[in-house]
C-alpha cells in the first residue's frame, strides 16, 4: 500500500502561508550627504568623525519603514587629538551597522519621516526628515538629525 502524499501538502501549506513581513513599497540607497558622495561625514561637527558608508531606506505598506545604515566611527582610544580637539588623522575606526524603524507621511510627492522616541529620552521634535519622493529619487532637503540634503536613488526590491 502506498503512503498518502503528505509532503506535497506540507510544501503547499508553507508556500501559501501569509507572510509576516510587511510589503516593500519603495527602496532607496543614499548617494550623497550635503553634496558629498558616500562615504561622507555624518555631522557638521568634524570632531564627531563618523563617516556614513551606506544607508538604505525601505518604505513598507502601512506607513512604516526601516532605515539601515553602516558607519565608520572613531574608536575611543586615540580618536581625538587632545591638544587641538580635532579627529586624529590615524584614529582607529570601527564599522557600526544600525537599524531604525520609522513612520512616514506621504502626500503627493512630499514626504516626512519620524523616528520613535524612547520614553526616557529628550527627543528632537519631528518630523526628523522632510523632502520629496519621485520614481527615481528621494531627497531630504531638511534633516533635524544630521546634514542635508540627503540624496537617495531608487533601487529595485531584492525580495
Amino acid at each position: 500500500m502506498k503512503p498518502p502524499p503528505v509532503l506535497p501538502l506540507v510544501i503547499l501549506f508553507v508556500a501559501c502561508s501569509p507572510s509576516t513581513e510587511p510589503t516593500v513599497l519603495h527602496r532607496f540607497a543614499l548617494q550623497s550627504i550635503a553634496g558629498i558622495a558616500l562615504p561622507a561625514p555624518e555631522a557638521f561637527n568634524t570632531a564627531c568623525g563618523s563617516t556614513v558608508v551606506a544607508d538604505t531606506i525601505i518604505f513598507h505598506s502601512g506607513n512604516t519603514g526601516v532605515r539601515r545604515s553602516a558607519m565608520d566611527v572613531p574608536s575611543w582610544t586615540g580618536a581625538v587629538n587632545p591638544v587641538t580637539c580635532e579627529p586624529a588623522a590615524s584614529s582607529p575606526r570601527k564599522r557600526v551597522v544600525s537599524r531604525a524603524e520609522f513612520t512616514y507621511r506621504l502626500v503627493g510627492t512630499e514626504i516626512e519621516i519620524d523616528f520613535p522616541c524612547n520614553d526616557m529620552a529628550s527627543c528632537i521634535a519631528s518630523p526628523h526628515l522632510s523632502g520629496t519622493m519621485s520614481m527615481a529619487a528621494l531627497v531630504f532637503e531638511i534633516s533635524r538629525i544630521g546634514r542635508s540634503p540627503l540624496v537617495y536613488t531608487r533601487v529595485a526590491p531584492s525580495d
